[in-house]
């Protein structure tokens, strides 16, 4: 029987593990797994016990038991789980597989806390005491000890930085967030929601970015809605809750942008412009300009 691992798992009251026991599923890309995860790794005086776990599709469930439902969100295919021992303590590695890197990426944002100590793996990392979770290309890689008296943050950055190095796939954030604009960004706040953003299930793979502006902090978010079919479904949802207001004039296709009140999020305000719904949350006087300039510059906007 595999011996018990944890995990983490960001919700909104921090960072919680999950323990779990659990078998194996099977393997694809081994080749580059056996590289990722060794037989041992001499630079921090470990050797990998056992062989090499696979859990994929449902058996997910067995491995890390409630939190297999979020990462099935973001269209998980499989993990494989090397534990490491060596100076008494013990190390393990997750390397989790999803359908493309915006999946990864966007997985890796539901885990990432709000203010985190970046490391320079991947596409982008984090650690989190004896945690160091980064995503590159379709992975997401998990690196933790419960033996931190052993094994240091070196020891741990070690480890994901050999594994990383093995690790095919691309170290660019996902070409949507392409569509953001630089200036007042708030580093490390892109994130990738697979459903339910604002809390409305119809808000299906949304892209977002934090800023910070003199006129105060907001979020811009993105998802293709060609049909207008999400914004239409809001619309509806708002008025259910009342007329929504009308929003200052901003260059959108579909004529006035709505503006929404939103429960725990403050102002929305949102409408669609080159098959985007596109939108602002926490808007106030003072960010007009922010918002035209961004939807002019939207990849298929015209004047």
């Amino acid at each position: 029987m595999p011996a018990r691992i944890i995990l983490p798992v960001l919700f909104w009251t921090g960072l919680v593990f999950i323990l779990t026991c659990g078998g194996c599923g099977g393997p694809q890309g081994t080749d580059v797994i056996e590289k990722c995860l060794p037989q041992e790794l001499p630079s921090v005086g470990i050797v990998r016990d056992g062989e090499i776990l696979h859990f994929s599709g449902d058996s997910l469930f067995n491995y890390i038991n409630g939190a297999a439902e979020m990462y099935h969100k973001y269209d998980f295919e499989e993990v494989h789980v090397g534990r490491y021992a060596g100076q008494g303590g013990e190390i393990t590695v997750d390397i989790y597989r999803f359908a493309d890197p915006d999946r990864a990426f966007g997985m890796y944002t539901t885990l990432r806390p709000a203010a985190p100590d970046s490391v320079g793996l991947g596409v982008e990392g984090f650690a989190y005491g004896p945690i160091l979770v980064y995503s590159k290309g379709p992975y997401m890689v998990n690196v933790q000890t419960y033996d931190d008296d052993v094994f240091g943050p070196r020891d741990i950055e070690a480890v994901a930085a050999a594994v990383e190095k093995n690790l095919p796939g691309t170290t660019k954030l996902p070409d949507t967030f392409d569509s953001f604009p630089r200036a007042g960004r708030i580093p490390c706040s892109e994130r990738v929601y697979a459903d339910s953003y604002l809390g409305h299930v119809f808000l299906t793979d949304v892209y977002a970015v934090d800023y910070s502006f003199e006129a105060g902090d907001l979020t811009l978010f993105i998802t293709r809605d060609e049909a207008g079919e999400k914004l239409a479904m809001w619309e509806e949802a708002a008025a259910s809750d009342g007329a929504p207001a009308v929003a200052p004039s901003a260059p959108y296709d579909s004529g006035p942008p709505i503006l929404l009140a939103e429960q725990y999020y403050g102002s929305v305000v949102a409408g669609l412009r080159a098959g985007w719904l596109a939108g602002m949350v926490g808007y106030r006087e003072g960010h007009e300009q922010a918002l035209a300039a961004w939807l002019e510059a939207l990849p298929g906007a015209t004047e």
